[in-house]
């Protein structure tokens, strides 16, 4: 039986707490709050939102003491220290870009920005101005990944050759949500085939070539994408799809053996490895399900509190690599990016 280490985390309390904006009131913002209030001792001093009445529902539901009409009102907050933008996709990069101006750092949702070149442009913009500015790919900071890097780093399973990531569920595609709306950049690329292309980019480094298959639905964005891609001595195939529930588990494998990422690869919590030192199970039993995107917050605070402007887990260019692929397949399936 392979044993296989709890890997070290930054602490969850009594570490750095930062005081943070947040920039819309919706579902993943809400999941955010609640795990950030509920795990660490960091606290949201003050929200915005697109819709008033919902900011102050939210702020009371969650224990924030202020809301904001606009984003410009939210940086003049002095109580505010970085701000998290869960907000319709097309919008990520435009927000961002104000934060960084006025002097906050960022946590900014999948996708970080819809084109490469906008997530290029904010980046250097973070450099610049000596900020933080993270992608909020939060299955890079999950304690699962530390497992999958150490257990890689070992070499248990050799040198990784092939990832295979599907992740999906059914979805009414004829909805008016913003995952459906192409002016708001919605579509499964972006909502969840991001997972599956970043969890690829994350082991096997940065893309050569890329082809896609897939659905477009009947509001005009995909709905179901296959992406095979090509990397130097590797290979990939990154599914998402709001139309059919595929396995949703990652495979990750090398000459000596593989890695799954099973019970649903973004929100589950097993890891089972099958290499050259045996079998072995690693089960997370730290924050469960959504809660587990409190660990993004105490990654950012410990970056900030060493002057760092880029996550040593999430390199700018994996960032500008995983936009890239996914406006590449967008434009291969005849996908307009607003």
């Amino acid at each position: 039986m392979l044993l296989i280490d709890n890997p070290e985390m930054p602490p969850l309390r009594g570490g750095p707490p930062l005081r943070w904006g947040t920039v819309g009131a919706g579902l993943a913002a809400g999941w955010f709050v609640t795990g950030l209030h509920r795990h660490t001792d960091h606290r949201v001093q003050a929200v915005v939102s697109g819709r008033p009445e919902r900011a102050r529902e939210f702020a009371e539901r969650e224990g924030i003491p202020r809301t904001h009409p606009t984003v410009e009102a939210l940086l003049e907050d002095e109580s505010v220290d970085i701000v998290y933008i869960a907000t319709p996709n097309s919008t990520h990069a435009a927000i961002a870009e104000e934060c960084l101006r006025a002097g906050r750092h960022v946590l900014v949702e999948k996708p970080f920005a819809t084109t490469a070149e906008d997530a290029r442009r904010i980046l250097e913009l973070a450099r610049e101005r000596g900020l933080l500015a993270l992608d909020a790919t939060w299955t890079r900071y999950q304690p699962k990944s530390a497992v999958v890097r150490a257990v890689i780093a070992r070499g248990d399973i050799g040198t990784p050759l092939r990832v295979e990531a599907a992740l999906g569920h059914v979805s009414d595609i004829g909805s008016t949500r913003r995952q459906f709306d192409p002016t708001l950049d919605g579509g499964v690329l972006f909502e969840m085939g991001i997972y599956s292309v970043d969890i690829a980019v994350r082991h096997l480094g940065l893309p050569s070539r890329i082809s896609t298959t897939g659905v477009v639905g009947p509001s005009g964005v995909d709905v179901e994408a296959s992406v095979e891609i090509e990397f130097a001595t590797a290979s990939a195939s990154a599914s998402a799809s709001f139309v059919s529930a595929p396995s949703n588990r990652a495979i990750i494998t090398g000459t000596e053996g593989t890695i799954e990422v099973a019970d649903q690869f973004v929100l589950g919590n097993t890891v089972i490895v099958d290499g050259r030192h045996g079998q072995g199970v690693w089960i997370d039993q730290t924050l469960p399900g959504p809660d587990g995107l409190a660990w993004q917050a105490v990654h950012a605070a410990d970056y900030i509190a060493r002057d760092l402007v880029e996550s040593p887990l999430h390199p700018h260019v994996e960032t500008i690599a995983t936009i890239g692929v996914l406006e590449r397949a967008r434009h291969e399936l005849g996908v307009t990016t607003h």
